[in-house]
């Protein structure tokens, strides 16, 4: 398996709160790893394959759709906490009024349980809770039920508290947190868990690029991050979803009756964003892969070896057994993991594609995309990088 260049590679409700809380873990606390990436990459499917592992408790998606304000400084009571986990996100409402969530939602939207397009829905109900329960929202009220009796302290120790008692819930014995992007947040991790380990997920950054400028989020991040620059602009995300929900939308039935490219264009003017911001070459999108990956590139050098598992997603579909075995080995020294019986059950998730990422540009824009990502790349893949074939496997999202 290789390496990237220049680098290493239920239980219920009881106990008394506050022995999972502490500054530091204790001994017997779950272990903490982070998944940093720079998404789009096929880290979604890499949570489901986490998912199945019987010893992970495996958080998708967890701190991007809480936001930034998981790393704010200061200390907060349990009521507070609970709030930062609960209370809508402003620019993801708008996008649920407009039917544009990204497939990564996978909360029932229209399930009539109380939230949904109109008022919202908490953060940790669109995908976090989903990907760990059949009844998402009844797992959202014990979380409910633990916080609000935490005492005050710092938010890295509310959320190690809460992190242990989901893996004491589920019986398991390791966090692994992956959210798409987080290279961006790779500094805030470090800063706030500086026990935690990482695993560097990548991938050819022209495909990243692709797929980015397909995508509703990565679009908006585009629209706005030239205006403070910023890779993760999600304040001023959350002052455009603001002006969307002072406004009444259209219709339903109007909506529906649009394209999703339509309702797009729809969204990103409520949000009064200039029409120059709407429509963003790939190239651009190849940009932002770059900046990411390099400005995430001295932290990832400054991480001693044992705290660093750097993959590269073609591993993952093109020898899965390799790479699964080296993932349990960097989680759990013990090796007792059935392997085989994880790999067989992700054999469906990764899926093998010969498409190329320059499929449908012109020639300008597959030279200027490359042009952009060359400096992101030849970080990665060091001097291979100018040979890397134009197709290669594709993994699902």
């Amino acid at each position: 398996m290789s390496v990237a260049h220049g680098r290493p590679s239920a239980i219920p409700v009881s106990g008394r709160v506050q022995d999972l809380c502490s500054c530091q873990p204790g001994p017997g606390s779950p272990s903490l790893t982070f998944v940093v990436n720079s998404g789009r990459c096929g880290s979604t499917a890499f949570s489901d394959i986490l998912r199945l592992h019987p010893r992970v408790l495996s958080l998708s998606e967890f701190f991007r759709c809480v936001g930034a304000s998981a790393f704010a400084p200061g200390r907060y009571t349990g009521s507070q906490f609970w709030d930062l986990l609960a209370q809508p996100r402003e620019h993801m409402t708008a996008i649920l009024r407009y039917h544009l969530e990204p497939t990564e939602v996978i909360y029932q939207v229209n399930s009539h349980m109380g939230y949904g397009r109109r008022n919202g829905i908490p953060p940790i109900l669109l995908i976090t809770l989903p990907h760990l329960s059949t009844e998402p929202e009844t797992l959202f009220d014990e979380i409910n039920e633990f916080t609000v009796r935490l005492p005050e302290q710092a938010l890295p120790d509310h959320f190690r508290a809460l992190f242990a008692w989901l893996c004491q819930r589920s019986q398991c014995d390791a966090v692994v947190e992956r959210s798409g992007a987080s290279l961006a947040t790779l500094t805030s991790l470090v800063r706030c868990f500086p026990e935690a380990r990482f695993i560097h997920l990548y991938r050819d950054g022209r495909r990243v690029a692709v797929s980015m400028s397909r995508h509703i989020i990565f679009r908006l991040w585009m629209a706005v991050q030239s205006m403070i620059r910023s890779e993760l602009p999600d304040s001023v995300l959350d002052e455009c979803g603001s002006l969307v929900l002072s406004r009444t939308p259209p219709e339903p039935e109007e909506l529906l009756a649009m394209s999703r490219y339509l309702r797009i264009d729809r969204l990103f003017q409520a949000m009064d964003l200039p029409a120059d911001r709407r429509r963003r070459p790939v190239w651009s999108f190849g940009a932002l892969w770059t900046a990411m990956v390099l400005n995430a590139a001295p932290v990832l050098e400054g991480l001693d070896a044992h705290r660093l598992l750097s993959l590269d997603f073609e591993d993952l579909v093109a020898t899965p057994r390799a790479a699964l075995s080296a993932i349990d080995r960097y989680l759990f020294a013990d090796g007792t993991t059935d392997i085989d019986k994880w790999v067989a059950q992700s054999a469906s998730i990764l899926v093998s594609s010969r498409a190329s990422w320059s499929d449908g540009l012109t020639q300008a824009e597959r030279r200027r995309l490359e042009l952009t990502c060359r400096p992101g790349m030849k970080w990665l893949y060091g001097a291979s990088s100018s040979s890397r074939a134009t197709a290669s496997p594709e993994i699902l999202q």
